[in-house]
């Protein structure tokens, strides 16, 4: 069974603009039982949900992996190895500095999703191919369908 794990701007668009919503469907309809939810992304879906209706309609993106046990949390080395390849990233690329803390988020998704063997689903390439020039790790990079 193929794990699969999808970044917070794919759901994201879904959610704003309707994106990527054939793409989803598919994913839900055929890969259901490999779909894992990141605890990194439910964090930051609740940052942007300001109103109780936003709040509960990330509730009802992430509950059922909360009830079926499939929420993948970064583990203590996990964060080391974030602050271990962003500082070899920082080193490689100095205009990085300032964009390093919002690379820190999307680190921990792909390296958690590394830990299950789960592919990270995004459309967010510029930032997971460049957390890519020092791990690997399964990524399916999406084209917006709106």
């Amino acid at each position: 069974m193929n794990k699969l794990l999808l970044d917070t701007n794919i759901y994201i668009d879904f959610l704003r603009r309707g994106a990527y919503s054939e793409t989803i469907s598919n994913i839900y309809a055929y890969e259901t039982p490999g779909i894992y939810f990141s605890s990194v992304v439910i964090q930051e879906l609740l940052i942007g949900a300001l109103g109780k209706e936003g709040r509960k309609t990330v509730e009802t993106l992430y509950q059922p992996f909360e009830s079926m046990g499939r929420i993948v949390t970064p583990t203590h080395n996990n964060w080391k190895e974030a602050g271990n390849l962003l500082s070899l990233l920082r080193k490689r690329h100095k205009n990085l500095k300032t964009k390093i803390p919002a690379l820190i988020n999307d680190t921990l998704i792909a390296l958690s999703a590394k830990s299950i063997g789960a592919t990270v689903y995004t459309s967010n390439v510029v930032d997971f191919q460049t957390i890519r020039e020092f791990s690997t790790f399964s990524l399916v990079v999406l084209e917006n369908e709106a």
